[in-house]
């Protein structure tokens, strides 16, 4: 039996999918000293966005709050996220820029990176992954699943077999932003890519919009695969990813050991289903299959902010048209993978 490891995502894609980015380093610090004692393999926390939300909605400096962060969690190694061509924003930066990014994380005490591209630009990949490593970060290059007639088993092979070979790389991300991965795919999609990884570190970080993500992780690990993204459950589900706690408890009945203390769990949730109350902001609840969420292929931070969005301008009751649409244009453009954008968007409300 495996040792199952676990990165948590409640302060990074767990917000980001709930609460569109808007938690706050203060937010994180009256529970820093359980997430530190909870023993995670890293923490994902920062990336690009969240640095623009600061900033715009609540006129915070982000290196400030990250320094406050970092020094709450002395024994966690903290994770930053990093797309191969932008900080912020949609637009395009030159290499300099997003070199001088890395490296300004890297002196503010990040000490991993994942790394996202939708295209699979190897050369952009790699290019970044030697950058990371020559900070001395570890660097996790993250493969995203999509369905669709040009994203085929071949396809995947070619892009972890360049990723497993490339410099810097110390561990390989499976992702499903979307929540698009069935089971009957996953049964030989999953162990696929993990056979294709030998020897390197698989971690799985699968939404659960639409219930499959913790099916999932439990066929991964039945593949070979023992770190998992996960959130605590009042930030976990919905656009979200799985539970912790589920799937600590699932783990363990399938036998494994695990290698955190999730005795430390319920502060932490308690905590921030607290500041959703205060703050308006919605917690997870597990989602009902949806075919539509299926085939418009939207992530999970992406769905939270668009539910959000309509919302606001009160046409809840439009989200079907919205995802027909989806779908149209997704086929328009060729299938392109979509991940939650670096954008900001309006302060989320519960709808």
């Amino acid at each position: 039996m495996a040792t199952i490891e676990y990165v948590d995502q409640t302060i990074r894609d767990g917000q980001q999918s709930l609460w569109g980015m808007h938690m706050r380093p203060g937010h994180v610090l009256p529970v820093a000293g359980a997430i530190d004692r909870a023993g995670y393999r890293c923490v994902d926390f920062v990336g690009g966005t969240i640095f623009e939300v600061l900033i715009r909605h609540h006129l915070e400096d982000p290196w400030r709050g990250l320094d406050a962060v970092v020094a709450a969690l002395p024994h966690c190694t903290i994770r930053a996220g990093r797309r191969t061509n932008g900080v912020g924003g949609m637009g395009l930066m030159p290499d300099v820029i997003l070199e001088l990014w890395i490296r300004t994380l890297a002196n503010h005490g990040v000490r991993s990176m994942w790394l996202m591209d939708c295209l699979h630009d190897i050369d952009a990949m790699t290019r970044t992954a030697t950058i990371i490593d020559s900070c001395g970060v570890e660097c996790a290059p993250q493969i995203n699943f999509s369905l669709s007639p040009f994203h085929t088993d071949e396809y995947y092979v070619g892009v972890i077999d360049a990723l497993v070979g490339a410099p810097g790389v110390t561990s390989v991300i499976l992702g499903d932003e979307t929540g698009a991965l069935g089971v009957e795919r996953g049964l030989t999609w999953i162990p696929l890519m993990i056979s294709r990884a030998g020897d390197f570190p698989v971690e799985l970080h699968f939404h659960n919009t639409t219930g499959q993500g913790t099916i999932n992780y439990e066929i991964g690990v039945r593949a070979g695969a023992s770190i998992l993204h996960t959130c605590v459950a009042s930030l976990a589900n919905g656009p979200s990813l799985p539970s912790t706690e589920v799937s600590v408890d699932n783990m363990r009945r399938l036998g494994h050991d695990i290698a955190i203390d999730e005795s430390e769990l319920d502060a932490v949730c308690d905590h921030f289903a607290a500041i959703a109350d205060m703050e308006g902001y919605a917690v997870g609840v597990p989602a009902e299959y949806r075919l539509s969420v299926v085939q418009s292929q939207i992530p999970g931070g992406m769905m939270g902010t668009l539910r959000d969005q309509l919302a606001q301008a009160r046409m809840s009751d439009r989200l079907d048209e919205a995802l027909e649409e989806a779908i149209r244009v997704r086929a328009e453009f060729g299938y392109p993978i979509t991940c939650a954008p670096n954008g900001v968007w309006p302060r989320p409300t519960r709808s």
